[in-house]
C-alpha cells in the first residue's frame, strides 16, 4: 500500500513538473512572439504573402512520393539545414540570457567555458611541442641529412 501510495506523490510529482515546464515553455512562446511582432513593427510590413506561408501551403497536401523526393534531393537537404541552422541561431539569441539566469543553465555555461579554455590550452602546448620537436629535427637533419623525420621521432621518443 505504501508502495501505490508513493508511486501516486510520485506521479503528482512528475505531473507538476511536466505542468511546469509547459509553462515555462507557453510563457518562453509568448515572449518569442512579442519579439518578433516588435521587430516586425520596427520593420515595414511586406503586404506580400510571407515565403514561410508559401512554402507551408506547397508542403501541406504533398503525398508520400513528393516528399520522399524532397528529403532525398540534395539541394533542398543542404538548404533545410542551413535554414534549421538560422533558426536555432536566432532561438537562442531570445534565450541565452533566460539559460545563463538558471542556476543549471549558469553551471553548465561556466563547465562549458572552462573545457574551451582547457582544450585551447591542450592544442597550443600540442602545437608548440609539436613545432619544437621539428625545430630540433631541423637541427639534427643538417647534422645527419639522410635521416628522415619519421627516424628522428623514432630515435627522440
Amino acid at each position: 500500500m505504501a508502495g501505490l501510495q508513493q508511486g501516486a506523490v510520485n506521479m503528482r510529482d512528475y505531473l507538476s513538473n511536466i505542468n511546469e515546464q509547459i509553462n515555462y515553455f507557453t510563457k518562453l512562446k509568448q515572449q518569442y512572439e512579442n519579439a518578433v511582432n516588435n521587430q516586425f513593427n520596427e520593420v515595414p510590413v511586406n503586404k506580400t504573402e510571407s515565403l514561410w506561408t508559401k512554402i507551408d501551403a506547397e508542403v501541406a497536401n504533398i503525398d508520400k512520393y513528393t516528399s520522399d523526393a524532397l528529403s532525398n534531393d540534395e539541394n533542398y537537404k543542404s538548404i533545410n539545414t542551413q535554414l534549421q541552422n538560422i533558426v536555432q541561431q536566432e532561438l537562442l539569441f531570445l534565450v541565452r540570457d533566460k539559460v545563463e539566469q538558471r542556476e543549471d543553465g549558469k553551471q553548465l555555461l561556466e563547465k562549458q567555458l572552462q573545457i574551451i579554455k582547457q582544450i585551447k590550452s591542450n592544442v597550443s602546448d600540442k602545437r608548440n611541442k609539436d613545432i619544437d620537436l621539428f625545430n630540433r629535427f631541423k637541427e639534427y637533419s643538417r647534422i645527419h641529412p639522410e635521416t628522415t623525420y619519421e627516424q628522428f621521432l623514432t630515435k627522440t621518443l
